[in-house]
């Protein structure tokens, strides 16, 4: 006998792609097969919580049943699988005209993750660093769960179009696509920054000039950063007071330890 996880991509097979190439018996395999779609949509459901309200049941189901097909689970747990999906609802004709729901798919799926990872706190003796070494010899290290999203929709109007009270909803969604579809600019008109500030996700607008920061942070010192942005509109003391404050920055190292 094969080892589990043959005999799991054997099923998964029969299920989908080829019933006759496999000796599993038919009226198993469909309460199978149901079971398992019952099961993949209900685990979408919670990671994109945001498409199924745009879309609908059908629209969404359909859609998972391709991914199914095409990435079907490997591990036992339901809620990392499903990363595939924006590239699913990408290819749907239906939406073609509504392209803003697939950056919401990759939002929707970002969050899911951020909502899962380990927590990560700042390590403020780090701070020191600032009063006794040279910005030049200064790296920020930013906690590796913050995710910054660009779209050429205003994404996180979307999001927040879908939270709270459902009468509002559909006003909300309309104001935040007003002229989105119409321009398709080829610059992004957003920046999201997904970040979890305590134990629940969190998404808001990054402003320009936040985003200019923490993309030079990522890749330079703090001495080159503060050199390329010495015109910037945003200081980096205000810059870092906000950081500090969604907690987007684990901790500073020395370039050169003594």
């Amino acid at each position: 006998m094969g080892e589990p996880s043959d005999i799991q991509n054997a099923l998964l097979q029969a299920i989908f792609l080829d019933p006759d190439a496999h000796s599993f018996n038919a009226a198993g395999l469909e309460v199978y097969r149901n079971n398992l779609r019952a099961t993949a949509n209900k685990a979408l459901q919670i990671t994109y919580p945001t498409v199924l309200q745009l879309i609908g049941d059908d629209l969404f189901s359909h859609a998972v049943e391709q991914l199914l097909k095409r990435s079907p689970p490997h591990a036992g747990d339901w809620g990392m699988w499903g990363e595939g999906f924006a590239q699913i609802l990408s290819e749907q004709v239906p939406l073609q005209e509504y392209l803003f729901v697939v950056d919401c798919a990759h939002l929707d799926f970002q969050r899911h993750i951020l909502e899962r990872a380990a927590n990560s706190s700042l390590n403020t003796q780090s701070l020191q660093l600032l009063a006794t070494e040279d910005p030049d010899g200064i790296n920020v290290i930013f906690n590796p769960g913050i995710r910054v999203l660009e779209s050429r929709f205003p994404l996180a109007d979307i999001w927040q179009a879908h939270q709270g009270d459902e009468n509002e909803r559909a006003q909300r969604l309309h104001r935040a696509l007003q002229d989105s579809q119409s321009q398709f600019p080829s610059q992004p008109i957003q920046y999201v920054l997904l970040y979890r500030p305590l134990y629940k996700a969190q998404v808001r607008v990054l402003s320009a000039s936040e985003y200019e920061w923490i993309e030079m942070l990522k890749h330079h010192s703090l001495g080159a950063t503060l050199s390329q942005l010495e015109s910037s509109p945003l200081t980096f003391e205000s810059f870092l007071s906000s950081a500090l404050q969604d907690n987007l920055i684990s901790h500073l190292t020395n370039i050169y330890p003594k």
